[in-house]
């Protein structure tokens, strides 16, 4: 039995109050745990939808997503935000990091804003940036990192809450030939120890190094082809055990924020300053110019 089921997916966009576009028709597709699968597809066919649909980011389509014998469109509010922080994690081709904020930060904010316990976000954190071989790096800020550097990083922390599922939208679309190929190692090694990792891709030799290549054109699925087997584990799933963001660990982001980026806040300050100050000074001369 699949462990995520799509059925009879269909998403469409308003163009106009009379006007549809329709971007994924009728697709169902059945994925099992410890797979690595490509979504095949040039840009507009649909993938990206797809992927934001199966990430919870998107729920105004029709048909069903089934999880694990659980219909997604059956969660409450709650219980989807649930499956956006611990049963998915996304990785992006932009990498999504927080410049301000160290390589190590960057990898327990999911762990942080799930309320977990600091000193267990840590040990996890360095972890998982060994997984990744990027544990030298633990102290470094985004801009110190190669484009790779960043994408091992922000896989280290989608794999945070140890989630279920692994969504990878275009992970090697802007990196050289050598840190692609070993972006792709590292989401095979996930898939190997029991996750499902599914990887958008318009390049078919991405999509020739995973076990599975489901094409997908004007919406629909076009083919799905088996490429080869991954040795994976019985995936034992051990939740992270996650709250909500405490109220103290809310204003500590802030504070921390605020003071990496103090120089840029100090600027801002002294022009909006500047600025209504400006407009204070000019509006009596405004009152009292003569009208025409």
């Amino acid at each position: 039995m699949a462990y995520l089921q799509l059925a009879n997916i269909k998403k469409e966009y308003n163009i106009s109050r009379t006007e549809t576009q329709s971007v994924l028709r009728d697709i169902s597709a059945g994925f099992k745990q410890g797979e690595l699968v490509a979504l095949l597809g040039e840009s507009g066919s649909g993938k990206s939808t797809l992927i934001n649909i199966l990430g919870g980011l998107d729920t105004n389509y029709t048909g069903s997503i089934i999880l694990n014998g659980e219909f997604l469109k059956d969660f409450t509010e709650r219980q989807m935000d649930d499956y956006r922080k611990k049963r998915v994690g996304m990785i992006f081709q932009s990498y999504n990091l927080i410049s301000n904020m160290s390589v190590l930060d960057n990898v327990k904010i999911a762990m942080k804003m799930s309320g977990i316990d600091e000193k267990i976000q840590t040990d996890r954190a360095i972890k998982l940036l060994k997984v990744v071989k990027m544990e030298h790096a633990a102290g470094k800020m985004p801009n110190q990192l190669s484009g790779g550097q960043k994408q091992r990083v922000a896989i280290a922390r989608a794999l945070a809450n140890n989630p279920e599922i692994i969504l990878a939208d275009e992970p090697t679309g802007a990196l050289d030939k050598e840190s692609a190929e070993l972006v792709m190692l590292i989401l095979k090694k996930i898939a190997e120890s029991g996750k499902l990792v599914i990887v958008i891709t318009h390049s078919q030799k991405v999509a020739d190094s995973c076990s599975r290549i489901v094409s997908i054109a004007d919406g629909i699925i076009a083919q799905d082809v088996k490429v080869s087997s991954v040795k994976s584990k019985t995936l034992r799933r051990r939740p992270v055990r996650a709250g909500s963001i405490s109220t103290k660990n809310t204003m500590a982001l802030a504070w921390n924020n605020l003071w990496r980026s103090r120089q840029r806040s100090i600027l801002v300050s002294i022009a909006m300053a500047i600025g209504i100050a400006a407009v204070i000074s000019y509006s009596p001369y405004l009152r009292a110019s003569p009208t025409m």
